[in-house]
């Protein structure tokens, strides 16, 4: 006893290679956008690991404290921190900034995150 008629099988079966197809396509890597404020790249740079910079512009908002960790390696290869980003009105949030290829640092989306 078949569950599928004949009629269907040939369309479910290409929409199974298809959706086969999506799963396997990869995103490039390095399709972030370069951190385009001078003041947080040099920043970013040089700055010791736990310093903290307040700057009238960020990719955040006006008038933003940012506190970045040591640099690392991740497993892409490139080297990242950490960024804690506090609003003026006091709020905070978690960043990661990793160097391009290009040299530019670049905003980069957390895969995991640590307790």
């Amino acid at each position: 006893m078949s569950f599928v008629s004949k009629a269907l099988a040939g369309p479910i079966a290409v929409l199974c290679l298809l959706t086969l197809a999506g799963c396997a396509t990869q995103q490039p890597q390095d399709n972030q956008a370069s951190i385009n404020n001078d003041s947080l790249h040099q920043f970013l740079e040089s700055t010791a690991p736990h310093a903290t910079a307040s700057l009238p512009a960020s990719p955040w908002g006006a008038n933003v404290q940012v506190t970045a960790g040591a640099a690392y390696f991740a497993a892409s290869g490139k080297t990242c921190r950490s960024l804690q980003v506090t609003q003026a009105i006091g709020s905070q949030e978690e960043h990661i900034a990793c160097k391009g290829q290009n040299g530019q640092w670049q905003l980069s989306r957390a895969i995991t995150q640590q307790p």
